[in-house]
C-alpha cells in the first residue's frame, strides 16, 4: 500500500491533465480493536497522522495516535478567511486570465457587495475590474514588475471600485504561491487607507498628548 500512495496519480479532464494524492489510514482487527466503531477510531487517526505529516503516504495505527490530530487539519478556507483581521481574496496569477475565486464578508462588506455571487457578478470574476479604470494599467504593471523581479508581491496603493460605482483608497498586500489545483495563485489583503491613516493619526497625536 506504500508503493500505492507514492506512484504519481493523473487523471484528464477537457484536454487537461491533473495530479493528486492518496493517503490512507488502516487499523487491523481483532489487535486493534474488536468493535467497528473503534476501529474506525483507530483507522481515522492514522490517516490524519499521514495528512498531519504531508499526506501522500500511507499508516497503520499503533498505540498512542489520538483520533484528536483531526481537530488540527479541521480547518476549512471559511473558517479562516471569515476571522481574518481584514478584507481578503483570491485569484489566478494570469496576466490574460485573473479569475477572482474567493472573497471573504469583510471584503464584500469593504466593497458593498451583498454576497459572493453578486460579487462575481459585478466584476465578471476579474481582478482587474476592481481597480480604477485609468490606474488598472499602472495597477497590473507593478504587480507583474514586482513578481519578475523575485518579489513575492509587495505593498501596492490604488482606488478599489466599489459595486455602487464609487471608489475607496486601498493599500493591498498580496503573496503568490503554487497551487496545485489551479496553478499560481494572489492571496491578497486589503486595508482601507483613509481608515487606516485616521486610526493612525488619532493613536499618535494621543501620545503626542501624553
Amino acid at each position: 500500500m506504500i508503493e500505492f500512495t507514492k506512484t504519481p496519480k493523473t487523471f484528464s479532464y477537457k484536454g487537461q491533465t491533473y495530479s493528486f494524492c492518496i493517503s490512507l489510514g488502516y487499523a487491523e482487527y481483532p489487535n486493534n480493536a474488536i468493535e467497528r466503531s473503534q476501529l474506525m477510531r483507530c483507522a481515522d487517526a492514522a490517516l490524519y497522522e499521514v495528512k498531519l505529516h504531508g499526506k501522500n503516504g500511507c499508516k497503520a495505527y499503533k498505540e498512542g495516535l489520538q483520533s484528536g490530530v483531526r481537530k488540527q487539519l479541521g480547518f476549512v478556507l471559511n473558517d479562516i478567511s471569515e476571522n481574518l483581521p481584514g478584507a481578503f481574496i483570491i485569484y489566478r496569477a494570469d496576466k490574460e486570465d485573473d479569475e477572482i475565486f474567493y472573497a471573504n464578508k469583510e471584503f464584500l462588506d469593504m466593497a458593498g457587495y451583498e454576497n459572493l455571487d453578486a460579487f462575481f457578478n459585478g466584476t465578471k470574476k476579474s481582478f482587474r475590474n476592481l481597480i480604477r479604470e485609468d490606474q488598472q494599467k499602472a495597477v497590473e504593471a507593478s504587480i507583474w514588475n514586482q513578481i519578475e523581479s523575485g518579489s513575492k508581491n509587495d505593498y501596492i496603493h490604488y482606488q478599489l471600485r466599489k459595486q455602487d460605482g464609487t471608489y475607496i483608497p486601498v493599500l493591498d498586500q498580496g503573496r503568490i504561491v503554487e497551487s496545485e489545483r489551479f496553478g499560481r495563485v494572489f492571496y491578497v489583503l486589503f486595508m482601507d487607507w483613509q481608515a487606516m491613516q485616521s486610526h493612525y493619526s488619532e493613536k499618535f497625536n494621543a501620545k503626542d498628548v501624553r
